[in-house]
């Protein structure tokens, strides 16, 4: 027989099954010997599977009498057979920075991202407490017709097995609820933050990877790339959602400013002709505002969010 717990969850039940899938999938880690910033994040792309390590090499220069210290990344050749060349540090992370350069959105993006999202989240807390609301009554009238079902039974009004099917539907669609409502109220909060952490991410990617901190590097390649491979001295990578909607020329905001590929006279012989010729690839605040909200769009639904929060409306005031 089942029964309503009245004590106060510490996660949800979704947190729950996600960290049982990852002590499923890493039941035995492995310890990281090295401490460089890329450690465990690159593959052989031979094939072999190997992982590609780093490691420090001195040369002592007899003519210059000087020692020198060169840090190189290369296959670890565990099956013995792998060709692949290695690449020093400084090469590694200027093919790292061509993969970010793409996916990189300027100051300007950011700030105007960063006020769409609170705009955005703040229009929708009415919208979020109604629907809290909502259903906390359809949780208080499961709740009193279970009370009702008690007092059935209390009077014998129905046998032992019928109370015990009706308490378990009750008590079944009960806990489905309060855990909508536990998501409803941390739920928002929890996109704010995310969307928040995409746009500072995309904005501050680079500036992490040329930074002295190795924590900043490897969150700029962990966060953005997947699926890294060392192959033929060059670097080869996937995007991962939603970095992969900023490669989309419509979503881009470093767009050259000049004469499209197709320039024509815009405006014919009219009074618009006044404002001179502003080819198609110009980038104007309103062509910018778009671009980030279509942005912000994709966004959300790569983010597999509820349908309520992903039907995002362009908001027509950012005051």
């Amino acid at each position: 027989e089942l029964h309503n717990g009245s004590y106060e969850t510490i996660i949800t039940k979704k947190i729950f099954d996600d960290v049982q899938t990852a002590l499923r999938n890493k039941s035995k880690p492995k310890k990281i010997e090295n401490e460089w910033a890329y450690a465990d994040l690159v593959k052989c792309g031979c094939g072999c599977g190997a992982s590609v390590i780093f490691e420090t090499k001195k040369k002592y220069y007899r003519k210059t009498d000087r020692n020198a210290e060169y840090t190189y990344a290369r296959s670890s050749r565990r099956c013995g057979k792998c060709t692949e060349k290695g690449i020093t540090l400084k090469r590694f992370e200027e093919l790292v920075d061509e993969k970010l350069a793409p996916v990189t959105i300027d100051e300007d993006t950011w700030r105007l991202g960063i006020k769409m999202l609170n705009v955005k989240y703040e229009s929708e807390a009415k919208i979020r407490a109604q629907t809290v609301e909502n259903q906390q009554r359809q949780y208080q009238r499961l709740q009193s017709e279970l009370d009702g079902y008690f007092k059935m039974r209390a009077r014998e009004e129905m046998t032992g097995d019928e109370f015990s099917v009706k308490k378990k539907v009750i008590v079944e669609e009960q806990s489905k609820l309060k855990e909508k409502i536990d998501e409803g109220i941390v739920g928002q909060r929890s996109w704010l933050e995310l969307a928040e952490d995409f746009f500072t991410t995309a904005y501050q990617a680079r500036e992490m990877l040329n930074s002295n901190v190795l924590d900043a590097k490897r969150k700029a390649v962990k966060k953005i790339g997947w699926n890294l491979l060392l192959k033929d001295e060059s670097l080869v990578w996937s995007y991962k959602k939603p970095y992969d909607v900023l490669l989309k020329p419509q979503y881009r905001s470093d767009l050259r400013r000049g004469w499209d590929s197709n320039p024509r006279y815009p405006y014919g012989y009219s009074a618009l002709a006044l404002r001179g010729t502003r080819p198609l690839c110009d980038l104007s605040s309103e062509p910018n505002f778009t671009r980030i909200y279509k942005t912000l769009h994709f966004y959300l639904f790569t983010l597999n969010l509820s349908h309520a929060y992903a039907q995002v409306s362009c908001p027509t005031s950012l005051n």
